[in-house]
């Protein structure tokens, strides 16, 4: 069986890119896809998990783990803030908005 999340690397105005902080670990906001229409759950998936509004630029990478026994492939897909306050949701516990330089890291290296 087949798992398929779909994640968002959200950038602002002055090239910093958001990071959440979800059981001690660091990572762009996502959503597992349930439904064929992937880019709207990620919109919605990040309006609820982090509490603001993105749009969708284009698609950037996707990457395959084994989870459990599980393949999961993780769609990520490049994304500009566009408003709104970061308020996280009860699963996250931290936030920030990290340099380009460690975006250019995520993307060369997964999580």
């Amino acid at each position: 069986m087949r798992t398929v999340f779909v994640k968002a690397l959200i950038v602002r105005d002055d090239g910093r890119f958001l990071m959440i902080k979800r059981k001690g670990n660091w990572d762009v906001p996502g959503a597992l896809v349930t439904t064929k229409k992937s880019t709207a759950t990620l919109i919605e998936s990040v309006k609820k998990e982090c509490g603001i509004k993105v749009d969708i630029i284009k698609p950037v990478r996707m990457e395959s783990r084994k989870e459990n026994g599980k393949e999961v492939f993780d769609f990520i897909f490049l994304c500009r803030y566009k408003s709104g306050k970061i308020k996280l949701g009860k699963d996250y516990s931290d936030f920030k908005w990290a340099e380009s330089k460690q975006e250019e890291d995520y993307m060369q290296v997964g999580k």
